[in-house]
């Protein structure tokens, strides 16, 4: 009974592993994208009090909506987003993540990240990868329940 349930969890936790790991092969189209960001923007300006007034101080936007992130001991996290700088996509942009320990479940977020100076714009732009909390300030709004 006890070797059932761990090969049961050894077997759904490489499910999930492969199918977030799948999903980088069933990428999303750049209208597709395109499409997803517009809708996580006004999202953004219906639920934050100020949020075109934030937008348009921002030097540029890294807007990646419908992050998902699910696991049982082993999970992972995937998304596509678009870069906009000036109002219009400068690059695409994903973000892909995995991790091991106690947990279990899932969720979908949207991911807004504001530059809010040239010099943070230009240095992201320049990264080959990037850590939130390397190398600057983040601020974090936390919108909804779960």
């Amino acid at each position: 009974m006890r070797l059932n349930r761990k090969i049961l969890s050894l077997i759904l936790s490489l499910a999930i592993v492969t199918g977030l790991a799948a999903s980088e092969a069933w990428s999303k189209t750049a209208n597709e994208i395109n499409a997803a960001v517009n809708a996580c923007m006004d999202r953004f300006y219906k639920q934050v009090a100020g949020g075109k007034d934030l937008a348009a101080k921002a030097k540029g936007i890294l807007v990646m909506p419908n992050v998902y992130k699910a696991g049982f001991i082993v999970g992972g996290e995937y998304g596509e987003g678009a870069l906009r700088v000036g109002g219009k996509n400068s690059g695409y942009y994903n973000l892909a993540s995995g991790s091991i320990g106690l947990q279990i479940g899932g969720e979908a977020k949207d991911i807004v990240i504001m530059f809010m100076t040239e010099a943070a714009l230009k240095q992201f732009q320049a990264s080959k990868g990037w850590e939130v909390g390397v190398d600057g300030n983040v601020a974090l709004i936390k919108i909804g329940g779960g």
